[in-house]
């Protein structure tokens, strides 16, 4: 299939090819780099999508794949005006058939990019995904192209051999001065976040090589070394040219050793979909969120920086906020658009919920947070209100506050979780350590990362004293649960950052209504003097639905082991059934044998059945 820009062909479109529903296709650079720029599609039908050997055919293509906006941004589409090279896409609409218009001076730019990173094709996926549905004579989308392909494109970026940003839109190719939405958009976090080698393809009229000045070095910095310091923009063509992407971040947080104008600024990470005087807070938290993902060492980082920057962002289709980043929190969900956002984000709460990494509860951790629970659970953050193409917001006390300023811009980040959910299917059950606490309440303090102003307190919890900061309604004595130990990132994610080794926990300060345990503030406890006991593990219960059904008891649970058992509540005694890390039940008694209470295996299921 090819369309070239000044052949008969204006609109490109899969009406008349006999594609294969899903299969994975890329456009030849080659034919994009000649006096009349040609889109050669090619479709690879003998790849192994479990695999990255593909049998007969070798490896997968060495290809580019790239990430951007559909709308284009006000540069862009400026640039697109001028140079009068429209590119138009058939595309489906929920209004019926429509066109998208992209520009073949975009188009070519990202030719010459994968070039020059040694790549054959380029991925994009307005042309390599067709974009109109084939429906049969119900009406309903026969071959489901779309869906298959979104349930594969965490792979279609994690397989390239490189990632190009084109943080205005594919059309054009755009200074880093100018806004952008891209960091604003659901599935660029992941489509950066899979692959070891990202860039930015942008317009760059200054000099290519220069060091730069950290707004804070650390100790034993060295301002001559290049490894750290230096920045060098790949000329691709003209004036256009590629930069890793990281260093492109790390450039928004420093000064310049060359000679730009004075009012030059980095904002292409600044929403175009907000206020400017939103711009700096939205920005850290964007930013923070992103370099979390990307510079991930380990499982909790990731998740951290995929739940806090999933929050954040936005999307046309509201369950794209889900698939977006299933794939990078390991997470496998059938793609259908009938479902519910509120329906997937509670099955993906609890999916990573049984997995140990439930790292919604640490949202706006940092020094607290005001989040709104959801009424099921109890736990993990109400959803927020998405209105159009804005940022979403939370209604405190009838005012709308974009969600941004609820997102942690601290570095820290629960690094090992002491709340465990004791069953997948119970999202508000879980096994916790809970304290009584008393505080000495110091003064009302604005920190860096959180909404409103947070509260310092000298705070007591059983043998162990410290520091806290936190949010809430906290009275003077009460009960917190500790949700788990946190740490700071590392330096090389922050660089106005040191992570020293200190002994903090994030705690819920809760209290016990009428309508069972409830979460009425959070925090960060610095332990100062003393530890906090490894004992007094409980079963408790939030959300308003599990009140009726169950109250808290002490447990004996075997936290910490290799794995894990399920206390089953019974008027003789305990018994104990064992489940493994992928939070399905082991048929056999923890022991092997029956329990101490001499229980025979089908009154053991009787109690199960009864517990459910």
């Amino acid at each position: 299939m090819s369309m070239s820009e000044k052949g008969n062909q204006k609109i490109w479109s899969y009406q008349s090819t006999n594609r294969t529903p899903g299969a994975f296709r890329a456009v030849a650079v080659e034919g994009l780099l000649g006096n009349d720029p040609t889109i050669q599609l090619h479709e690879f039908n003998d790849l192994n999508w479990a695999d990255e050997q593909t049998g007969d055919s070798g490896t997968w293509p060495k290809y580019t794949a790239i990430s951007h906006v559909w709308k284009g941004s006000a540069a862009v589409e400026d640039i697109c005006k001028k140079r009068n090279r429209p590119l138009r896409i058939a595309i489906s609409t929920d209004n019926g058939p429509a066109e998208h218009e992209l520009g073949w001076h975009g188009l070519v730019h990202a030719g010459f990019a994968a070039k020059s990173l040694h790549c054959d094709y380029i991925w994009l996926d307005l042309l390599c995904i067709d974009q109109v549905k084939k429906m049969n004579v119900d009406g309903y989308d026969n071959d489901k192209e779309k869906s298959k392909q979104v349930k594969n494109m965490g792979k279609i970026y994690e397989r390239a051999t490189a990632v190009v940003v084109m943080v205005g839109g594919a059309g054009a190719v755009q200074g880093i001065d100018k806004l952008s939405s891209w960091i604003d958009r659901a599935w660029t976090l992941q489509e950066v976040s899979l692959s070891k080698e990202i860039y930015a393809l942008v317009d760059w009229p200054y000099p290519p090589k220069f060091r730069t000045r950290p707004i804070k070095r650390e100790v034993g910095d060295d301002p001559n070394d290049d490894k750290k310091f230096g920045v060098q923009f790949i000329q691709v063509v003209d004036d256009v040219a590629i930069i890793p992407l990281m260093k492109l971040l790390d450039l928004d947080l420093s000064s310049v050793t060359i000679e730009i104008p004075d009012d030059f600024k980095v904002r292409c990470f600044e929403s175009n979909v907000h206020a400017a005087k939103s711009y700096s807070a939205r920005k850290n938290a964007a930013t923070l969120a992103l370099r979390t993902v990307m510079n991930a060492d380990n499982e909790y980082r990731r998740h951290c920086g995929a739940w806090r920057s999933m929050f954040l962002r936005i999307s046309e289709k509201p369950q794209d906020m889900i698939y977006s980043m299933m794939y990078l929190i390991g997470v496998d969900l059938e793609v259908d658009y009938t479902r519910t956002l509120s329906d997937l984000y509670a099955d993906v709460a609890k999916k990573v919920a049984s997995k140990g990494f439930p790292a919604w509860l640490g949202i706006g951790a940092g020094y607290g947070d005001i989040i709104p629970r959801d009424p099921l659970s109890g736990l993990w953050p109400q959803l927020p209100n998405y209105e159009g193409r804005n940022l979403p917001t939370y209604k405190i006390e009838r005012r709308p506050i974009p969600l941004f300023e609820f997102v942690s811009r601290a570095g820290d980040y629960i690094f090992s979780y002491d709340l465990r959910f004791t069953t997948p299917s119970i999202p508000h059950l879980v096994c916790c350590r809970m304290f009584d606490f008393s505080s000495r309440r110091h003064l009302y303090t604005q920190m860096e990362g959180d909404a409103g102003e947070a509260q310092s307190t000298i705070l007591f919890v059983d043998k162990a004293k410290g520091t806290c900061q936190y949010k809430g309604e906290v009275p003077d004595r009460g009960k917190v649960v500790i949700i788990g130990r946190t740490t700071l990132m590392a330096s090389s994610s922050f660089p106005q950052l040191q992570a020293p080794n200190h002994n903090s926990w994030y705690l819920y300060f809760v209290s016990y209504s009428d309508k069972g345990w409830i979460r009425v503030g959070a925090g960060m406890f610095h332990v100062e003097d003393g530890d906090i006991p490894h004992h007094s593990r409980r079963h408790i219960s939030f959300g308003e639905e599990s009140q009726k059904r169950m109250k808290d008891w002490v447990c004996d649970c075997n936290v910490g082991t290799e794995r894990r058992t399920q206390p089953l509540p019974i008027s003789f005694g305990t018994i104990y059934r064992e489940w493994d890390d992928n939070g399905k039940f082991v048929d056999e008694l923890t022991d092997g044998r029956y329990s101490e209470y001499h229980m025979s295996w089908y009154a053991h299921k009787v109690c199960i059945s009864r517990f459910l």
